[in-house]
């Protein structure tokens, strides 16, 4: 479990940036960043400052959850009507965005703005504040992007829980069973694991859709597979598919995953330092198209 010492540490890290580049506050709207920053997910909106911790903006009805959840800040709520408050309630009222500024951004002139997943309609209602506006996401994205012992630990966790959840799926691979079984002996792993995230399985014709919703389909022999776990470990992940063939396939079922098989080890070792993602993309397409 990460500690409130290593969300401070991260806040100080931000601080610092915004000081260096004369801003008064920062504020972000991604949900995913804010839990980076305080280990609550559900924020509207998060504030950093230079002389107080995090303070996260979250709807009324989680009040309770975040202030029992966050690892690092402080929480208020926002309700967009008045009503009766109980007395420990810390609570915004109105329309949200003039109530972040009548509280946070009225004697403020230069912020520090997260335009990850921002929103067009925030960011115009921020834009029509007339304040000075730096994005700051390039470097939350850095920061975010060097894991820290205590992270890598996490992430490795969440590998050995999904390690286990796809050992249980496979082994419970019989004919007649539904590809909704398979999914709850890999969600009762995952459960069991605090590592719930979403996963599918696919079987037969089924299995050429990534996406397919599972189903009641019974698996037949010479079936492939389509395995796909997620686990999400106190927010880190691991995410892992795998495709196998239940009992002797057809030979066009041998040859298609031998085949995919092939250009995934020709995209292996094309891969090298400086190699940009997109060049990898166009291998494959390019293999793809050779064959066709």
């Amino acid at each position: 479990m990460l500690g409130s010492d290593l969300y401070r540490k991260r806040v100080e890290s931000l601080i610092s940036y915004i000081t260096e580049r004369n801003l008064d506050l920062a504020l972000l709207t991604s949900p995913a960043n804010a839990f980076y920053f305080t280990g609550f997910e559900k924020a509207i909106a998060t504030i950093i400052t230079g002389d107080s911790k995090p303070v996260l903006i979250v709807p009324r009805h989680i009040y309770p959850t975040a202030r029992r959840s966050i690892k690092y800040g402080e929480v208020i709520a926002f309700c967009s009507y008045e009503t009766d408050f109980a007395p420990h309630e810390k609570v915004l009222v109105g329309e949200l965005w003039e109530s972040l500024k009548r509280e946070f951004l009225r004697k403020v002139r230069k912020i520090g703005l997260d335009f990850s997943g921002l929103k067009l309609g925030d960011y115009l209602k921020i834009k029509a504040m007339k304040l000075e506006i730096e994005d700051i996401s390039p470097r939350i994205r850095e920061m975010r992007s060097i894991k820290s012992p205590e992270e890598i630990n996490l992430i490795e966790k969440a590998v050995m829980v999904n390690r286990k959840a796809m050992e249980r799926a496979i082994n419970s691979l019989e004919e007649g069973i539904s590809e909704l079984e398979v999914l709850a002996e890999i969600y009762d792993v995952l459960t069991r694991s605090n590592a719930m995230y979403p996963s599918r399985v696919s079987f037969g014709k089924n299995s050429g859709e990534p996406h397919a919703p599972p189903s009641m389909k019974k698996l037949r022999k010479g079936d492939l597979v389509l395995i796909d776990i997620g686990a999400r470990l106190e927010g880190y992940c691991s995410d892992v598919t795998r495709t196998v063939i239940y009992g002797e396939a057809p030979r066009r079922s041998r040859d298609l995953f031998e085949y995919v098989k092939n250009v995934h080890r020709r995209v292996i070792d094309a891969i090298k330092p400086g190699i940009e993602v997109k060049s990898l993309d166009l291998l494959v397409r390019s293999i793809f198209k050779e064959q066709n």
